[in-house]
C-alpha cells in the first residue's frame, strides 16, 4: 500500500489510483467494523496488492529503461514510505498494551510487534493457526499480514527485474510464467490448506505480479494505446467485477482461490482503462476519494487496532456507536500521521533519516521480543493485581506435559501421523484419553489428578471414532490429520497395555455445516447422524471386545462469550461487574446440543458397560451452566475448559476410574 503522488519519481501521478485505493480501504474497514454487511470486505487487500505491484513495478521498469535504477535509492524510498507510520502504530500498540493487556495478551502482542518489525507477520499468523489460537479479533496487529506480503515481494522483485533486464530475458513471458505458477499454488492451497493460501507469499504474489504485468504494458510498451470506447468499457467492467466479488464472496469461500480473480482482474481493468476513462475520471478522481486515497496507508494501519483493543478490553465485539467513533478517530489520526509524519519524512533528502528509521524499527522489534520473552511482563503495575492464582489457572497455566511429542511418539513406536501425543511418563500408560481439542484440553487436569496414584496417562489427538473421516470442507489438508486420528483410536484399542479408554469430542460436528462426515466402509451414507451412530458403535464394540474399560464424556457446554468477561474491573474497561454471574441458561445449552445429546445417549443406552460422565451434571444446575464456580474461572475460551475446569471434571473421572481420593 503505497502512495503514488510523492513516491513515483518520474512516473506520472494518477488521482484515479488514489481513488481506487480509497475504495480498497473502505472495503477493509467495512469488513472489520461491520462484518455482517461487508462480508467480502477483505477483497480490498487484493485491490491494494494490484495497485502496489503496478506502482512499484512502474518505478523499477521506468528506471531500468532509463538506466537510472539504484537498489539503494529504491529501498530508501520504501523505508521512508513504510517505516514512519508503521513505527508509530507499533509503538502506540505497545504502550496501550503495557497498561491494558493481561500477560498472555501482551505476550502475543509482543510477538506480533516483533514479527511486524521484521516484516514476517504473515508467517507468524500462519503458524499460529490451530486449536488453541486466540480469535483473530483479539490480535491488534492482525492486519499487518498484508504489509508482510508486500515487503517480501519488494525484497525479491527488484532483484529479479534487474536480472531480467541485464540478461535481456523476455519480461512479458517471465512475468506471465510467474503469475501462472503463483496462481496455481493459490488455487491448490485454497482447497487444501485455507490458512496457508491466505498468508503465504507464494499464493499471494500473483496478485502483485498482475500489477507488475500492467506496469510492463503501460510503461515499457510506449506504443500501447486503447480507444476511448475500449477504455470506458474497461472502466465499467473493472468496478463491476469488484462489486460482483463483493456480493458473492464471504468468509466461507475458499479464498483467495479462483474467486480472487474478481477483485484482481477488476483492479487490472480499472488501472488499464486510464485516468480519462469515464468511471476513473468521474468517480475515482473525485477530490474526496483522492484525499482518502492519500491517507489510506495510515488509515489501514490505525483502524483495526482501535476496534481490536476495544474487543479485547470489553471481551466482546464493540457496539455500533463505538465502531463508528473508532472509524472517525482513525481518519483523524491518519490525516495527522500523513500530514505531520509521512509527508515531511518522504520529502526529506537526508540519508540520516532512513538510518534513524531502521534503528528505531529494530528497537521497536526488540521491545516486542522482550515482552514476548518475558511472558507478557506480568509484574506491570497496572495488571499485577490480575496476576493471581485464579487468573493463572484460567489463562496463564503451563501445560503439564513433561514428555515431549517426539519422545511420546518414540515411547509408543508411533509414526508421525498423530496430531499430538502427550504422556505423563516415559513408561507405557494404562489410561488413554482420545478425541479432539476437548480431549487435549482435559489432559492437563487429568494428568494433575493422576499424579498421586502413580498412573500413566496417554493422550493421542485426532478424532474420536473408527471408520469415519471428519474434516472441514474448506481445508482438505485436515483430511490427513483426521485419518491419523482414526489410527490413533485404533492404536489405543489394540495396545494391550491400555486398560481404560476415555473418549471426548466436540458435539457440534453433527450440526455445523462446515464439517464433513465420510463413512469409510460405506461412503454412500451421507446422513451425519447415521454416520456418527455407525462409527460410534463400531468404536465401542471393538473397545469392549478387547476388554477395555470405556468412559465416554458428554461434551461440555459452550459459553457463547469470552470468559475474561468474568473478571471484575479490567483496565480501561467500562464494564464494572461480572457478566450475568458468568452463566448461560441450562435450557439454551440443552437446546443447542439437543441433536448431539439425544443421539449419543440413545447409543449409550445399548452399552451398559460404558461409564458416562455428563459434564452438564458438574458444570450446570437446573437453571444455569457456569463459567465460574466458587470464584474460579472454568473456561479458557468459549468452549475449552481452564485448568480449574479440567480439575473439576477430573475429580469425577477419578471416581469413575474407581480411584479413591485422599
Amino acid at each position: 500500500m503505497i502512495s503514488s503522488k510523492n513516491n513515483l519519481s518520474h512516473v506520472k501521478y494518477r488521482p484515479d489510483i488514489d481513488g481506487l485505493r480509497a475504495f480498497s480501504v473502505f472495503f477493509v474497514i467495512g469488513y472489520h467494523a461491520f462484518p455482517e454487511i461487508f462480508k467480502a470486505g477483505f477483497i480490498g487487500v487484493d485491490i491494494f496488492f494490484v495497485i502496489s505491484g503496478y506502482l512499484i513495478s512502474s518505478i523499477i521498469i521506468s528506471d531500468l529503461k532509463d538506466k537510472s535504477f539504484s537498489f539503494l535509492d529504491f529501498y530508501i524510498r520504501r523505508i521512508k514510505r513504510i517505516f514512519p507510520a508503521l513505527i508509530l502504530i507499533l509503538i502506540s500498540c505497545f504502550i496501550f498494551g503495557w497498561f491494558a493487556l493481561f500477560p498472555i495478551e501482551f505476550k502475543q502482542l509482543g510477538k506480533h510487534i516483533a514479527g511486524s518489525a521484521s516484516f514476517i507477520p504473515n508467517l507468524i499468523l500462519w503458524n499460529e493457526a490451530g486449536y488453541f489460537d486466540n480469535t483473530a479479533n483479539t490480535k491488534p496487529l492482525l492486519h499487518i499480514w498484508s504489509l508482510g506480503i508486500e515487503e517480501q515481494f519488494y525484497f525479491f522483485w527488484p532483484l529479479l527485474l534487474w536480472f531480467f533486464f541485464k540478461i535481456r530475458i523476455n519480461f512479458t513471458l517471465s512475468i506471465i510464467f510467474l503469475i501462472i505458477i503463483s496462481f496455481c499454488f493459490n488455487v491448490y492451497e485454497s482447497n487444501y490448506d485455507k490458512v496457508a493460501s491466505f498468508y503465504s507469499p507464494i499464493t499471494r504474489f500473483w496478485e502483485l505480479l498482475i500489477g507488475s504485468f500492467l506496469a510492463l504494458i503501460i510503461v515499457k510498451k510506449k506504443g500501447f494505446l486503447i480507444s476511448n470506447l475500449s477504455s470506458n468499457f474497461l472502466s465499467i467492467m473493472g468496478p463491476t467485477l469488484i462489486f460482483l466479488g463483493f456480493f458473492f464472496i464471504n468468509d466461507d469461500s475458499a479464498y483467495p482461490g479462483i474467486l480472487a480473480i474478481f477483485p484482481v482482474v477488476g483492479s487490472f481493468f480499472i488501472i488499464l482503462a486510464g485516468n480519462n476513462a469515464i468511471f476513473n475520471r468521474v468517480i475515482l478522481s473525485n477530490k474526496i476519494l483522492v484525499w482518502f486515497g492519500l491517507i489510506s496507508f495510515p488509515l489501514y494501519l490505525w483502524h483495526w487496532p482501535l476496534i481490536s483493543f476495544a474487543r479485547i478490553v470489553e471481551s466482546d465485539f464493540p457496539n455500533e456507536n463505538y465502531r463508528i467513533i473508532s472509524i472517525i478517530i482513525s481518519i483523524i489520526l491518519s490525516w495527522i500521521t500523513y500530514k505531520f509524519l509521512e509527508k515531511p519524512i518522504r520529502s526529506t533528502k537526508s540519508r540520516i533519516i532512513p538510518i534513524t528509521l531502521i534503528l528505531i524499527m529494530i528497537g521497536v522489534g526488540l521491545a516486542g521480543f522482550y515482552s514476548f520473552n518475558k511472558n507478557g511482563v506480568p509484574n506491570r503495575s497496572y495488571v499485577a493485581s490480575f496476576n493471581e492464582e485464579n487468573f493463572k489457572m484460567a489463562f496463564l497455566f503451563k501445560e503439564d506435559n513433561p514428555v515431549s511429542h517426539k519422545n511420546c511418539m518414540e515411547t509408543y513406536g508411533l509414526k508421525d501421523f498423530i496430531r499430538y501425543c502427550n504422556t505423563t511418563s516415559s513408561k507405557k500408560a494404562t489410561i488413554a484419553l482420545i478425541g479432539d481439542s476437548h480431549a487435549r484440553a482435559l489432559y492437563d487436569g487429568l494428568a494433575f489428578s493422576l499424579k498421586k496414584y502413580n498412573l500413566g496417562l496417554l493422550n493421542l489427538g485426532g478424532r474420536l471414532f473408527l471408520d469415519v473421516e471428519t474434516y472441514p470442507k474448506d481445508d482438505l489438508k485436515e483430511i490427513q490429520v483426521y485419518k491419523g486420528g482414526i489410527k490413533a483410536t485404533q492404536f489405543v484399542i489394540d495396545d494391550p497395555s491400555i486398560e481404560t479408554i476415555i473418549m471426548v469430542s466436540k458435539g457440534h460436528y453433527l450440526t455445523n455445516q462446515r464439517w464433513i462426515f465420510n463413512l469409510i466402509s460405506n461412503p454412500a451414507i451421507k446422513d451425519k447422524k447415521r454416520v456418527w451412530e455407525i462409527a460410534m458403535r463400531k468404536t465401542l464394540d471393538e473397545a469392549l471386545t478387547k476388554n477395555k474399560n470405556v468412559i465416554f464424556i458428554i461434551d461440555n457446554p459452550s459459553l457463547g462469550f469470552d470468559p475474561k468477561l468474568c473478571i471484575y474491573g479490567r483496565p480501561f474497561s467500562k464494564n464494572t461487574s461480572i457478566k450475568k454471574s458468568c452463566t448461560i441458561s441450562r435450557s439454551s445449552y440443552e437446546s443447542e446440543s439437543k441433536v448431539y445429546r439425544k443421539l449419543v445417549f440413545s447409543i449409550l443406552n445399548d452399552y451398559p458397560k460404558v461409564k458416562v460422565l455428563n459434564t452438564a451434571d458438574i458444570l450446570c444446575d437446573d437453571k444455569s451452566c457456569y463459567g465460574m464456580l466458587d470464584g474460579k474461572i472454568l473456561y479458557r475460551d468459549n468452549d475449552h475448559l481452564s485448568l480449574a475446569g479440567r480439575k473439576l471434571l477430573s475429580k469425577e473421572l477419578i471416581k469413575l476410574l474407581n480411584l479413591t481420593e485422599n
